[in-house]
């Protein structure tokens, strides 16, 4: 944060002699590279507890404001635009189409499987990573341990063993979500991630043999399809994304606002076409931070569709 001693002045113009006041804002203030506005350009003014706000007035700004910060979690995003939209389409995946409500719906199934597993290991807000193919699960899975104000991993499948042994130790995971063609990925480094407690299998053969440690995908889905009763505020972590590990081990980046973000991203997109009810073709892998922010995000709230591809 930067602050400057301003000055308040008052100044008359015109011929009936209009009185106004003027704002100095000091060269220390409007030279610096984060001031975001140019000179002549128009602005909102508010007062608010004793203090003047001012805002760009702009399309973009009055987005954001009027979508208001108290709605910038994931959880609040999905279920505003499952009431608003109900059986409008927003994901397609072959021959399978779900709507934005069925998204909602999906995604507490998945939270409130998510709950149990937290509340069994007495675990507060875990980190859960997933190594998944992109498949509509991912998403439900992405959405729901949100909802469950779980911390999201996604894991790049593209990653050698050791570096996806990293991001799982250097993350502090709990429980993790795979595909059974990870699995033997996984038992290659598992020995040295004792801090997980449950991998939740999804499409093992018929004959896999469980255990307390590895649980089918299914065990996860539970019956229940409202929105769970858990608080959750917009600078609470929602996600630890990954670099690629191209200049060494993979870094994380952790998220707290991700949507505000998404939605920022989306009114560019916005510019090029993007309108309500169009459809983004998506080959991009579900684990990619641009693939959350230039078309799972945006299209959640602009309410647009989403063609995934494995």
């Amino acid at each position: 944060m930067i602050i400057a001693k301003s000055k308040i002045t008052s100044k008359k113009s015109g011929n009936g002699g209009y009185k106004s006041m003027w704002i100095y804002i000091p060269s220390k203030i409007y030279k610096n590279t984060s001031f975001p506005f140019k000179e002549n350009e128009e602005v909102l003014i508010e007062i608010e507890d004793n203090s003047i706000i001012i805002s760009k007035n702009d399309e973009k700004s009055k987005i954001l404001k009027d979508f208001g910060i108290e709605n910038a979690t994931l959880p609040k995003l999905l279920e505003i635009k499952a009431s608003v939209n109900k059986d409008r389409p927003f994901l397609y995946f072959k021959d399978q189409v779900f709507s934005f409500l069925d998204m909602n719906r999906r995604s507490n199934q998945i939270a409130h499987g998510i709950i149990n597993i937290v509340n069994e290991f007495e675990l507060k807000n875990p980190k859960i990573a997933v190594l998944m193919n992109n498949c509509p699960e991912y998403l439900f899975s992405w959405f729901g341990l949100a909802k469950a104000g779980c911390i999201f991993v996604p894991i790049d499948k593209s990653l050698k063993p050791d570096l996806i042994q990293h991001v799982l130790s250097n993350s502090d995971t709990e429980i993790l979500i795979l595909d059974y063609e990870f699995f033997a990925v996984f038992e290659l480094v598992s020995q040295n991630l004792s801090r997980i407690k449950r991998v939740l299998i999804r499409n093992a053969p018929k004959d896999f043999n469980y255990s307390t440690l590895y649980q089918p995908f299914e065990a996860l889905i539970t019956s229940h399809i409202e929105n769970p009763k858990i608080n959750i505020h917009d600078q609470d972590p929602v996600g630890i994304q990954y670099t690629e590990g191209s200049t060494g081990k993979p870094k994380g980046v952790l998220y707290r606002n991700i949507v505000l973000g998404g939605i920022n991203l989306g009114f560019e997109l916005r510019e090029l076409g993007l309108k309500k009810g169009s459809k983004i073709y998506c080959t991009g892998p579900l684990s990619h931070a641009s693939t959350h922010f230039y078309t799972i995000l945006p299209s959640l709230f602009y309410d647009n569709s989403v063609i995934i591809t494995e």
